[in-house]
């Protein structure tokens, strides 16, 4: 696994190419990228701040599994 500091510094390709091969750092990483964008589409969506939530839980997720 990468370390924290070396994740910091990886672009969000390298990281994907990490998160795809098991690296939980990676993917934690691009969670706390993108989290607030995701939530912000997600918030465009929908009224409740809860369902908007439960979407980008719900898309991580999937995107984790995939």
């Amino acid at each position: 696994m990468a370390t924290t500091m070396a994740v910091h510094e990886q672009s969000d390709a390298e990281l994907i190419v990490g998160a795809r091969k098991g690296d939980s750092d990676a993917f934690g990483e691009l969670y706390k990228r993108h989290h607030d964008a995701a939530r912000a589409a997600a918030r465009a969506l929908t009224r409740s701040r809860s369902d908007a939530d439960d979407l980008v839980s719900e898309a991580f997720a999937r995107v984790l599994r995939a």
